[in-house]
């Protein structure tokens, strides 16, 4: 098996984009192939679609520069069909007539307007070039880590670009990482994504949880029992995750570094060492530092994850990520989300990072049109955890219908679930088509007027 660093090692920032130029016009196409090579991009020049039909057969590009004259022809078809397929992206050079929409809907990623201007042309290959390369990276990754890949390589800030840079050179080396953040950044995630870009990617990825656990439950998970075989005597080369290791004795911290150390010493296969440690906000005052000083002296990189109010201008490509990620699980086009509640998004703190935000978002596709969400509600896991207990006898004292306690149940493992319809319907023993009927069907009864001011049944069974 190729490791995922090998398919991706290009995509890195050290390498250069490589363009193709398809340019029927000699002084363009030596103009293209002058400007570009200098800015130091690796550059193909041909003279039509037919001839680029064949480069791209030949070779990889992040980017074809293509004279928009050329795109009506039938031989940018099979251009147009596989930057679709390979994420790569179209960047047609328009004269005066020409209408800029018209080469959009045909599939070009942006236009320049014919003579070229040199300056345009660098800055505009250069970011259809990192975009082109984002999505490709984005659908390597989803393959191995599902849609939570969009959580971590969504987003322009520059926090962000510098996470992905860091990511990128904690993958290409063989250290022990430390990545810290506050909860709900996506610690856990970025400790997968190293995995899968590194050369360990061809190995395990085993992953330790230390979330509300003894030490003596991790030690044992990490060293074993008596006859029973821990984590560490599997070996293998690949990636070990301590998933929120804040908390771990000095002890033990001490013996897995150890233990790691011997194993290189001695010659065996050893595991890749990935921590993650949970920082608390600033605001936190007398908070207790979190306790990993012998795991992070070992770490040669440490990344911090930045919290969402650090990357604010990234909370619309967010929740727009995780708007699409619910019509994708409930099999339909998911409600729209107002642009009355992007400003109030935009300038909300969120303590609880991109999971606070990727659970507002279900709640509000899950809300009636018109429904007002607040943000200061609870964090639903928490929240619904707590109230279980008590779910039955609230309902007995309210006297709800089956059909109400049955809605009550569904919504509160999907709020669980942070809104993911297959994991929730897992739990609930029925399968997604089932559940995304229920919701539907819960949307449209809340959608549809009353008669005579009277409130939808589930709202009167409650109230009683």
């Amino acid at each position: 098996m190729i490791p995922v660093s090998d398919t991706l090692s290009r995509l890195r920032p050290q390498s250069p984009i490589r363009a193709l130029v398809i340019e029927r016009d000699a002084r363009e196409r030596e103009l293209a192939d002058q400007v570009l090579t200098l800015a130091g991009h690796a550059v193909r020049v041909v003279g039509d679609a037919a001839e680029g039909v064949m480069a791209l057969a030949e070779e990889t590009f992040d980017v074809v520069l293509l004279d928009g004259a050329q795109l009506g022809t039938e031989a940018t078809a099979p251009i147009v069909v596989a930057s679709a397929h390979d994420s790569f992206a179209i960047v047609a050079t328009v004269s005066r007539g020409d209408e800029d929409a018209r080469l959009l809907e045909r599939g070009a990623h942006g236009t320049l307007a014919r003579p070229v201007d040199p300056d345009a042309l660098r800055f505009t290959v250069a970011r259809a070039g990192q975009d082109a390369r984002r999505t490709r990276e984005l659908l390597l990754l989803r393959g191995l880590l599902g849609d939570h890949a969009d959580a971590v390589l969504v987003g322009r800030s520059p926090a962000m670009q510098r996470l992905r840079e860091l990511v990128h050179r904690a993958a290409a080396s063989a250290a022990t990482v430390v990545v810290s953040g506050e909860a709900g950044t996506g610690k856990a995630l970025v400790a997968r994504t190293i995995h899968a870009l590194s050369a360990q990617a061809a190995g395990r990825c085993t992953i330790v949880s230390c979330t509300a656990r003894a030490a003596s439950e991790v030690e044992r998970e990490l060293f074993g029992d008596g006859a029973a075989g821990g984590v560490l005597a599997r070996g293998g080369s690949g990636t070990l995750i301590v998933d929120d290791a804040t908390s771990l004795p000095a002890t033990l911290q001490t013996r897995l570094l150890r233990a790691l150390q011997e194993r290189a010493l001695g010659g065996r296969a050893t595991p890749r060492l990935v921590i993650t440690v949970r920082e608390t906000r600033a605001a936190d005052i007398g908070a207790p530092p979190p306790r990993y000083d012998l795991l992070g002296r070992a770490g040669v990189f440490t990344i911090a994850v930045p919290p969402l109010r650090d990357r604010r201008s990234d909370i619309p490509l967010l929740a727009a990520h995780f708007r699409a990620r619910f019509g994708r699980e409930s099999g339909g086009e998911a409600p729209p989300i107002g642009t009355d509640v992007v400003g109030p998004m935009l300038g909300y703190e969120w303590p609880g990072n991109v999971r606070q935000l990727e659970q507002y978002v279900t709640r509000l596709m899950l809300a009636p049109a018109g429904t007002r969400v607040p943000f200061e509600t609870p964090s639903p896991s928490l929240a619904a955890r707590a109230a279980l207990p008590s779910l039955i006898e609230g309902a007995r004292a309210a006297r709800w219908t089956l059909d109400a306690l049955e809605r009550e149940y569904i919504e509160r493992v999907l709020t669980e679930e942070g809104g993911h319809q297959s994991r929730a319907a897992e739990r609930l023993g029925i399968d997604r088509r089932t559940l995304y009927r229920k919701l539907k069907q819960y949307r449209a009864a809340d959608a549809a007027p009353s008669c005579g001011g009277a409130t939808s049944a589930r709202g009167a069974e409650k109230s009683a």
